[in-house]
């Protein structure tokens, strides 16, 4: 409709996706012209045509910045990609508040009913309403790259020396857990790993109250509640949520962790990336034969890296590639059944956006966060009888 792109899914193999580079002064060109094509009404056509363009630029922009993130934490030692990331990061914001700008002239102009029948106009006008104030941009590069620091602390295999003897968190799998010497390295990793995180924390909180105050917010807290949540509900609601999951699932969640650590320890034989895929494909399909398309779409287009490997970042996410229209997912470097786990949970991720795409434009919405983790954590719970043949 209005000739925007609709919701669909790309066919788009993930190795076949390559950095583009950012013609930043073709940008900000198309921006010029458009503000001038506005005083007249037979320049409509041509005004959609060069925003088309310009948002090309800012789609592009977007795209790398999935890639390089994902390329970022799939070997962690590349210094070189996380400088890309910010350059990257940098001119994401710069067309983000171009488009905005440009909108804006053109909302106050006589073609300005081109913004209220097209929603990529407004679209522009409500991904970051500030978005041209430079004071902000510059606070979201320095968040950008304080979080990326962050990442890399929290993630890092730090040592600690007992005895003269050197331990890092990969080692702990190696001590009987619960003995002495397990809970002593056990409490200097986590000792060491906080005093480095708190530096970096206090930095994000102070800069955050900042970004919260140029909003007119007093604390980051009640800015980002109600800006990019947009809920319906009081940060007091949340309190008394809070409690109840305390009082009532935290206790279950610590049950059924200590269980999987009983029943599927990581002396486990590790399972490859080839063995992965198949054997939950096949457990998915007996759980419901709707989750086996999904499957199969992300095997065959390879959207995914579960591989464990060396100076890969642990954890886990599915990021969505507007540029491509496809979903990928990631798994980092944990133990062995908890790879596994993660890859559950983010295949859920995965079929979510899979199965929603096909009437979804992502470009224009997201999954709400508050609903988002129903997926991927409720299909945890779904497989809970499929763990053991897995």
């Amino acid at each position: 409709q209005n000739g925007w792109a609709i919701g669909y899914l790309g066919e788009q193999d993930f190795e076949q996706l390559t950095y583009q580079s950012i013609n930043l002064p073709l940008a900000q060109q198309l921006a010029a012209e458009i503000k001038q094509l506005c005083h007249a009404q037979e320049n409509k056509l041509l005004i959609i045509e060069k925003y088309q363009q310009l948002d090309h630029i800012k789609a592009t922009a977007l795209a790398n910045d999935g890639l390089l993130y994902i390329w970022r934490d799939q070997d962690t030692t590349d210094a070189n990609v996380k400088k890309q990331y910010l350059i990257n990061y940098e001119q994401l914001l710069t067309l983000q508040a171009l488009c905005t700008e440009t909108v804006e002239v053109i909302a106050n102009s006589p073609v300005k009913e081109l913004v209220a029948n097209h929603q990529q106009f407004q679209w522009a006008l409500e991904e970051e309403e500030t978005s041209h104030d430079l004071a902000l941009q510059k606070l979201h590069l320095a968040e950008e790259e304080l979080l990326s620091q962050y990442h890399d602390v929290y993630y890092a295999d730090e040592a600690v020396y007992i005895e003269q003897k050197r331990y890092t968190a990969a080692d702990l799998s190696t001590l009987e857990q619960g003995s002495p010497l397990y809970q002593q390295v056990a409490e200097k990793l986590s000792s060491l790993r906080k005093q480095k995180l708190a530096e970096i924390y206090c930095q994000l909180v102070k800069l955050r109250t900042e970004e919260a105050k140029l909003n007119g917010y007093d604390n980051y807290y009640d800015y980002i509640f109600q800006e990019n949540y947009g809920r319906d509900y009081t940060p007091k609601d949340c309190l008394y949520f809070y409690q109840e999951v305390k009082t009532h699932l935290a206790p279950l969640e610590e049950l059924f962790n200590t269980q999987l650590q009983l029943q599927w320890p990581d002396v486990l034989p590790k399972p490859s990336e080839e063995d992965i895929l198949p054997l939950l494909q096949e457990q998915l399909t007996i759980l419901s034969p709707h989750f086996a398309p999904a499957m199969t779409y992300l095997q065959v287009h390879q959207l995914y890296d579960i591989e464990q490997r060396k100076n890969k970042r642990s954890g886990g996410y599915t990021l969505w590639f507007n540029e491509i229209n496809q979903p990928f997912l990631y798994s980092g470097n944990d133990s062995d059944f908890l790879n596994l786990l993660t890859v559950i949970h983010e295949f859920g991720h995965f079929n979510a956006y899979y199965q929603l795409a096909q009437t979804v434009n992502f470009s224009q919405t997201d999954l709400i966060c508050d609903l988002a983790e129903i997926h991927s954590q409720g299909l945890e719970i779904l497989m809970l009888p499929y763990y053991e043949a897995l």
